[in-house]
């Protein structure tokens, strides 16, 4: 089946594809099968307005997801860069590695636990 997605949510990572028989089907990210050109660095995602193609799922057990879309394939190149993560739009800077974490935690023991630097 072919559809044209009408909304995504980067957050979430989810959103729903207007399908040819004109129903709405949801659709995670999951379910968009990897490309090594189109998500070079792993992260699948859909952009509004791309044509895709996709088997129809049905799911009795939920309303919201009673139609989903498997092994998404997008169809057209509307988007080929991922969208920034949520920390670069806040102006957050990127966690910090674990290591430095673990000193500020044994510095918190006050000298008290296994493990500490003298």
């Amino acid at each position: 089946m072919e559809g044209i997605v009408r909304e995504w949510r980067d957050e979430e990572g989810f959103g729903w594809i207007r399908a040819e028989d004109g129903e709405d089907v949801w659709v995670h990210f999951s379910a968009i099968l990897p490309h090594p050109d189109r998500f070079p660095r792993g992260y699948r995602f859909l952009r509004k307005g791309q044509r895709v193609e996709f088997d129809l799922v049905t799911n009795p057990h939920s309303e919201e997801q009673r139609r989903s879309a498997r092994n998404v394939v997008v169809k057209d190149s509307l988007c080929q860069t991922p969208p920034p993560s949520r920390r670069a739009q806040d102006g957050i800077s990127p966690p910090p590695s674990p290591y430095p974490q673990r000193i500020v935690a044994r510095a918190r023991l006050n000298g008290q636990g296994p493990g500490t630097p003298t």
